[in-house]
């Protein structure tokens, strides 16, 4: 089993994390996570975020769609992605 953490910035519109929303999400694609409340630094401005640490044993591909869905669900221009080697931005345009 790997790790996968998404990072996961404050809702464009609303300044505010939804945690239930990520919690209705996360338990359907994966059968187990921790979501750890954190701050967040997006173009110099300072915001509410969450990391989601997620084990799975789902392709690359597959953490990039559910990070597109993240984005779209929760309104974020981007979702910060890292299997604890690599980083990425997953935006909906990618």
């Amino acid at each position: 089993m790997k790790q996968a953490t998404f990072y996961i910035g404050a809702d464009n519109e609303t300044g505010k994390v939804d945690k239930a929303k990520i919690v209705e999400l996360v338990s359907i694609y994966f059968a187990g996570s921790t979501i750890i409340p954190a701050t967040g630094i997006w173009r110099g401005e300072v915001e509410e975020s969450v990391v989601l640490i997620v084990g799975h044993d789902n392709t690359d591909d597959f953490l990039r769609v559910f990070a597109r869905t993240l984005c779209e669900e929760l309104g974020q221009y981007s979702v910060g992605l890292s299997d604890g080697t690599n980083f990425e931005l997953i935006t909906l345009k990618d």
